[in-house]
């Protein structure tokens, strides 16, 4: 229902209004960031600049309280380059955390290695 769809997006702004005057304390779980880049791309067939051009913004807000946030924020360039959410996200906290990264995908490898070369 339209009608419907316009109630909850006054809601949705309301709520981050309140959030980011601090009158309610907001958190963004990283298993909804996914979903939602899930939705986003399957769904609604939005292309991966304008996902993560998004989600940037959105995980950019400091009220906002988002476990992994610098992860999220350094995810995208991979992302957008094609690789999968997840591997994304695992390349960014190992780039993050100054891991080496075991594992047996190729792809998710050699990108690992072009951000480790000196």
């Amino acid at each position: 229902k339209r009608g419907d769809k316009k109630e909850k997006q006054k809601i949705e702004l309301q709520w981050m209004e309140e959030g980011r005057t601090g009158v309610r304390s907001l958190s963004l779980q990283p298993v909804v960031i996914a979903e939602t880049v899930f939705v986003l791309e399957s769904n609604y067939k939005k292309h991966r600049f304008e996902i993560a051009d998004s989600m940037k913004g959105l995980i950019s807000h400091s009220w906002l309280h988002i476990p992994d946030r610098s992860v999220f924020l350094e995810m995208w360039p991979a992302y957008v380059a094609g690789l999968h959410f997840v591997d994304s996200f695992v390349l960014a906290w190992s780039k993050i955390n100054t891991t080496e990264l075991l594992t047996f995908d190729k792809q998710l490898l050699a990108h690992w290695k072009r951000l480790h070369r000196t």
